[in-house]
């Protein structure tokens, strides 16, 4: 999956953790940001900023064990870093360095940062028992500097859990951690994550969210994160394979770094730069990296079977959520996931600050909610909601903070609701809402008066039909999709555009002509660049439309590798790579890299649910958002995307 490439950012102030998010890192000067790939290991021989000469006597100290494969690696050397705040996977700043003795145990004194920051460990070399190998690397989280663990396990389990968690704050060699100053809660809520839901730090294990299902895996009834787990287990075997192995020249290694290998790179030489080339290559060569699994591996318990890929997942369907036909998906500021129920008129929370395992469920008794189906976030946290009720549509607000209690209903006479499916907001805070109701219309609900200013646009030369979402681009200018074509052949399979020069009274419909050929469109977003992408249901394929042509001219892409199967969605990422959730039978998210977007990726992880998915979006630590409506859940595909800015605004910066 194709890296960002960014500036890097000045500093970033970390707040210590309250209950219980956490905020990032210490100060430091400003340094050139890293450059990810997806394609190339040509920063392998990159490390972490080495500590200055003149250093104090260390004032403190971290104590732990290196393992591999479950046993003692005796003669390791292990390194502390202070996570970086340069730029994504840059400024990492190195503490101190031990070497561990025969039983696999290191002591590392080192000064604490002036301010707590997040702290990690990189374990190289060292013999687990079959001689000494070079080939070793491996990496462990070990926490805020003022609240570290008494003993701290690196292991290849804390290795997978980090690598995927903090994937878009990672740099090429698996080492690097660092974040900009801009997106601080991005990599503070990764972190967060990692902690409470992936691996436990200190001892090396499953976090309490796998762990809690990890008695009921192998079982006639598992929880549905245990394919989470077994994925988790399986990667760490294959890992184990070399790291217990005699070194590079053994069969394990050598069949690690030649099938982890990224497409036109380099062989990694280690096993921490091969986790990072599969992190970011999750499709590559996966049957042969699993047939380093043997039924004799330590970690457990783990696939029988290759899976698709090799992402991470998580599924989320707790009881207190009361998913019920959840459709449209949106982020706040801070993380907070929200999602509307089509099933049972709610709106459920998803709450950043404990990882998301606390779930919340609105059913606002002022809002009115009736058949929710699209929903947005404003700048001060406020969610609205489009009703599909044919008959009795509207646009409902649950006000922040308290949703359950303060809710809002709108339905001036004036924009004339017609079957409302999905909404967005301007950069001034107005509400435009698409009505698919034949012949359809867009529905304007100015702020801040919204139960009284309003309008509603059929408008001349838009040739409006049946349009399924709206977008609205750096402009004004507003977008939808026309998915019904009529018997004769006049309206549908077009993208319109209701032009901000004219108050929305004209537009103009963008067809054939334009080589984007059009089918069955059902979704439209912009990239940073200003191109309209549309996801068509009906050929399963994604057209564009080109800024730099006026939106005249474009083309259509059925990618190879993609799967594309019905895509209900498209949306974008910081580094305008393409994501689709596909409604049709292969249960699985689509990814169009910006690279090559002729060549995708289908992604269908264990511990995923991608059962009739309707809605997605990207958070700002790079994890993807999807709701399946056909299972009443969400799946978090942990990593896998380059963070944007939440909640997203027309001619905002899409990269924090």
């Amino acid at each position: 999956m194709p890296q960002r490439c960014v500036a890097g950012a000045t500093k970033i102030s970390l707040v210590g953790r309250v209950v219980p998010l956490i905020v990032l890192v210490a100060a430091l000067s400003l340094i050139a940001a890293a450059c990810g790939s997806s394609n190339s290991s040509s920063s392998h021989h990159h490390h972490p900023t080495p500590t200055p000469s003149a250093t104090p006597t260390p004032s403190a100290s971290l104590s732990g064990t290196v393992e591999g494969g479950g046993t003692p690696i005796s003669d390791s050397s292990v390194t502390l870093y202070e996570v970086g705040t340069s730029g994504y996977g840059a400024g990492a700043i190195s503490l101190g360095v031990a070497t561990t003795d025969s039983t696999g145990a290191y002591t590392i004194g080192y000064n604490p940062p002036a301010t707590p920051a997040v702290l990690y460990l990189v374990a190289s070399g060292g013999n687990a028992g079959s001689g000494v190998n070079g080939s070793i690397g491996m990496l462990g989280v070990a926490g805020l500097s003022n609240a570290l663990p008494a003993l701290m396990v690196v292991n290849e389990f804390t290795t997978v859990g980090a690598e995927w968690a903090l994937h878009q704050f990672i740099d090429p060699t698996g080492e690097t951690i660092g974040a900009p100053t801009s997106n601080a809660a991005g990599f503070n809520n990764a972190f967060l994550a990692l902690e409470d839901n992936l691996v436990n730090l200190s001892g090396g294990t499953p976090g309490a969210l796998l762990a809690s299902v990890a008695a009921s895996c192998g079982t006639a009834t598992p929880a549905v994160n245990c394919g989470t787990l077994e994925q988790m287990n399986t990667l760490a075997n294959i890992l184990a394979a070399c790291v217990t192995s005699s070194g590079s020249g053994s069969s394990q290694c050598s069949t690690l770094f030649t099938n982890a290998t990224p497409p036109g790179g380099a062989a990694p030489l280690t096993t921490l730069v091969a986790v990072a080339d599969i992190v970011r290559n999750p499709t590559n060569n996966v049957a042969a990296l699993f047939g380093l699994q043997t039924g004799s591996s330590p970690y457990a318990p783990s696939l029988s079977a290759a899976p698709n890929d090799f992402t991470l997942a998580l599924t989320f369907a707790q009881a207190s959520a009361n998913f019920d036909l959840p459709l449209g998906v949106a982020l706040d500021g801070a993380g907070n996931v929200f999602v509307a129920n089509s099933g049972n008129n709610s709106v459920s929370e998803l709450t950043v600050a404990s990882a998301y395992n606390t779930a919340l469920n609105f059913t606002t008794a002022g809002a009115e909610l009736n058949r929710p189906a699209g929903i947005a976030v404003d700048n001060a946290a406020n969610i609205f909601v489009a009703n599909n009720n044919t008959l009795a549509g509207s646009v409902s607000e649950l006000v922040a903070p308290n949703y359950g209690a303060d809710g809002l209903n709108f339905t001036p006479a004036a924009a004339q609701f017609a079957d409302p499916i999905a909404l967005a907001l301007d950069s001034s805070g107005n509400i435009f809402v698409a009505n698919r109701a034949s012949p359809g219309s867009i529905s304007e609900l100015v702020a801040p008066n919204y139960s009284t200013n309003a309008n509603n646009f059929a408008s001349e030369g838009a040739e409006l039909s049946f349009p399924e979402s709206v977008a609205i681009d750096s402009n004004g200018n507003v977008w939808a999709p026309n998915s019904f074509t009529s018997s004769g052949g006049d309206l549908g399979d077009s993208v319109s555009e209701l032009t901000a020069a004219s108050d929305y009274a004209t537009g103009i419909n963008f067809g054939p002509s334009t080589g984007a050929d059009f089918d069955g469109p059902d979704w439209v977003s912009f990239d940073s660049a200003g191109n309209l992408w549309v996801a068509n249901g009906g050929s399963s394929s994604v057209s564009e439309l080109t800024a730099a042509s006026n939106y005249e001219s474009g083309n259509n892409i059925t990618p190879t590798g993609a799967n594309l199967d019905i895509p209900a969605t498209v949306v974008v990422d910081g580094a305008g790579n393409l994501w689709l959730a596909n409604t049709g039978n292969n249960d699985s998210v689509s990814e169009l890299p910006a690279s090559n977007y002729s060549a995708g990726f289908s992604f269908q992880p264990p511990g995923s649910d991608f059962i009739e998915s309707a809605g997605q979006a990207i958070d700002e630590s790079g994890n993807l958002w999807t709701t399946n409506s056909g299972e009443d859940s969400v799946t978090e595909l942990i990593g896998a995307a380059v963070p944007v800015t939440t909640p997203l605004k027309p001619g905002a910066p899409i990269l924090p």
